[in-house]
């Protein structure tokens, strides 16, 4: 075993040296492998020392803290506690799993003091958490539910799953007890961390704390509680709808949108097209739905749209969170039938919808005989891609232009024929075909119509243009 250690010496010797090459990397990891798992404990002070001294070095960091034996538990912890302390270590999974391999005794004291010492920072407090929760022991929870409030709510909810998959009876039992004597930070964390599968085990408990004085405590409650599935308590949560604290009003409408299902989602639309309900509930009704995201959500949105009176621009916005490509088309499907004084309403949501709209009018146009055709040309001529497609024109590749010409003729608008026209005279063959055989297809009553207008458009260059193409399709001659 003398032989590893001094195998690793001058490994080592060599690694620090300038310049480093990929021979010497993996001589040097190697070694440090070896006396991981062959060497005494003078190899393993070196693996120690050599870990201190390249801590920057992720790959090394990554490769070689996995591999530390059990049997040196008394070295390595401290240095492992040392590069838990450093917010700009990067192997800290690695780091975790490995302390977890080690005696919980000679470790727990240090990362109950850093979790304590205010001077330690959001990263390194949630990783000292971490190892707590993942450890199989009561030891350390009642500390870990005392200082969720610590951590984020996905943390917390991750850390008390940890906590619960171990501990199950310890864990149901420590958190009842803190949520009847904790305080608000406490119980609103701890709520809101509760294991799915354990929020009926806590409803009673936690439909009582719907009415507690915390605004935080009121909001994590009426999550878990809608959460749960259950009916009731779903009817005693839609009181907070009605909370003086607005953050509580729309936290309960995303709650019930989200997990409510049909029975929620008809409650708030009831409570949306009440005459005698405040705009204040109104506003949290719309996000809930948006929240919701489901179709029962959306036709009570765009149904919204139809009393054209108050709230048009919050329904807008709860509306255009549904951008998946079913609901932009039915968008366009509403547009069929809707009145004058509505039409604008969708084609605003359309708008707002950008690139994914532009995406769906396009396969409309592409389909035969579509009926929403005319409604697909409108909003393109009204969303700024015929004017990114005119500016393609004059791309240097053909294949660019031509893809260009294609599009506004498959438009067929009066705005993208003026576009269309003038490539007109362009270089390529291929563009001046499609040019012509739009001009073509513009042959008759409503054609001409479109012509007319052209010849006597204000750009020079466009009446020009249309004048010169009118002629080569009365010829049947592209040169």
């Amino acid at each position: 075993r003398s032989l590893i250690t001094n195998l690793l010496k001058k490994a080592a010797a060599l690694y620090s040296g300038t310049p480093r090459d990929p021979y010497t990397e993996e001589l040097y990891l190697n070694s440090l492998e070896c006396a991981c798992a062959r060497g005494n404990d003078e190899a393993l002070y070196l693996v120690n020392s050599e870990l201190a001294l390249n801590s920057c070095s992720e790959t090394i960091q990554r490769k070689i803290i996995p591999l530390l034996p059990e049997r040196g538990d008394w070295i390595f912890i401290p240095t492992l506690i040392k590069f838990l302390e450093d917010p700009d270590f990067q192997a800290r999974e690695e780091l975790m799993q490995t302390m977890l391999r080690f005696p919980p005794s000679m470790y727990v004291p240090e990362l109950i003091s850093v979790i304590r010492d205010e001077s330690y920072g959001y990263l390194i407090k949630t990783s000292s958490l971490q190892i707590l929760g993942r450890l199989r022991d009561t030891s350390g929870i009642q500390y870990i539910l005392e200082n969720l409030p610590l951590l984020s709510l996905d943390d917390a909810a991750e850390y008390a799953g940890y906590l619960f998959n171990n501990t199950p009876d310890f864990f149901n039992e420590r958190a009842e007890f803190l949520l009847s004597s904790g305080d608000e930070k406490i119980r609103s964390r701890l709520i809101a961390a509760l294991p799915r599968q354990e929020l009926l085990f806590f409803l009673n408990t936690i439909l009582s704390f719907l009415s507690d004085s915390s605004p935080a405590v009121r909001i994590a409650s009426v999550k878990a509680a809608v959460a749960s599935g259950n009916s009731k308590a779903l009817d005693e949560c839609l009181p907070l709808l009605h909370d003086p604290q607005e953050e509580v009003r729309m936290e309960t409408a995303k709650a019930i949108g989200r997990y409510g299902l049909k029975k929620g989602i008809e409650q708030l639309k009831g409570l949306l097209f009440d005459p005698g309900e405040t705009a204040g509930v109104k506003k949290a009704v719309l996000t809930g739905l948006a929240y919701g995201g489901t179709e029962e959500s959306f036709d009570a949105l765009a149904e919204k749209l139809y009393e054209n009176g108050e709230l048009i621009g919050e329904t807008i916005n709860a509306l255009c969170s549904f951008n998946d490509d079913v609901y932009i088309r039915k968008l366009f499907q509403f547009l069929v039938d809707a009145p004058p004084k509505v039409h604008p309403h969708f084609m605003k949501v359309l708008y707002r919808l950008g690139r994914k709209a532009e995406i769906i009018a396009e396969k409309i146009l592409s389909e035969k005989k579509s009926p929403l055709r005319e409604y697909a040309v409108e909003f393109l001529d009204n969303s700024g891609l015929l004017e990114t497609t005119a500016r393609k024109l004059v791309h240097r590749d053909p294949e660019e232009r031509y893809r260009a010409a294609e599009f506004l003729a498959l438009v067929g608008s009066r705005k993208a024929y003026r576009y269309l026209i003038t490539a007109a005279k362009d270089p390529s063959k291929e563009v001046r075909i499609e040019v012509i055989k739009a001009v073509d297809r513009l042959q008759s009553i409503e054609g001409n119509t479109v012509l007319e207008e052209l010849k006597e458009d204000p750009d020079r260059k466009v009446r020009r243009y249309t004048v010169w193409a009118l002629e080569r399709a009365a010829a049947k001659e592209i040169k």
